[in-house]
């Protein structure tokens, strides 16, 4: 569950009509602040798991809303064995095959806590848990997020990149050098 706002602190990811399954329209009361989410104006977020490779109960056995009446019950119904299916179906690369193709350490055996090679999908959440304490993405996985990322921005003909590609950012992004996650709040005025 998520603290989406303070008239709803404790939004269940699955299980009715006031939870954050998608495909619909936003529940009424679903806004969010963003200050349960970020440091802004003082705000102390609510803190989120660890990125590691245990994932939370919910996820082992998800509703029909998400999986289908017919897999409830099933192996098929738990995220983990869905995406290592999903993977192995569409022939995904092992962790150790993306990680030396980006040019980047890859895991030692030692560090993934196994032999062989590991399912992409598995080395992505090991690396975050060995390399970055749980805290971020490692290497591997911050580049796949961020490739992804860039790839849309690219193929959006709407995007900035392709509506205005000669637009350079201003103030604060010129006078700060860093710009996070609550300035672009601050700055959106959704604070």
């Amino acid at each position: 569950s998520y603290p989406l706002n303070a008239a709803n602190p404790d939004v269940p990811f699955f299980g009715g009509a006031n939870d954050m399954q998608g495909f619909r329209r936003l529940p009424a009361g679903h806004t969010i602040d963003w200050g349960h989410f970020f440091p802004v104006d003082g705000s102390t977020p609510a803190m989120c798991r660890r990125i590691d490779t245990h994932l939370t109960p919910p996820l082992h056995a998800m509703p029909a809303s998400i999986v289908g009446a017919a897999v409830v019950g099933t192996g098929l119904a738990n995220l983990a064995q869905r995406n290592l299916m999903r993977g192995s179906t569409l022939g995904l690369p092992s962790g150790q095959t993306v990680a030396k193709k980006l040019g980047v350490r890859v895991l030692s055996a030692q560090e993934l806590g196994r032999d062989g090679e590991a399912p992409l999908f598995w080395y992505v959440l090991r690396e975050a848990e060995v390399r970055e304490t749980g805290t971020r993405l490692g290497e591997t996985g911050g580049r796949i997020v961020t490739e992804v990322v860039a790839g849309l921005l690219a193929g959006d003909r709407d995007s900035y990149l392709n509506a205005s590609p000669a637009w350079t950012p201003g103030p604060p992004f010129t006078t700060t050098g860093d710009v996070a996650v609550p300035d672009l709040i601050r700055i959106a005025g959704v604070a």
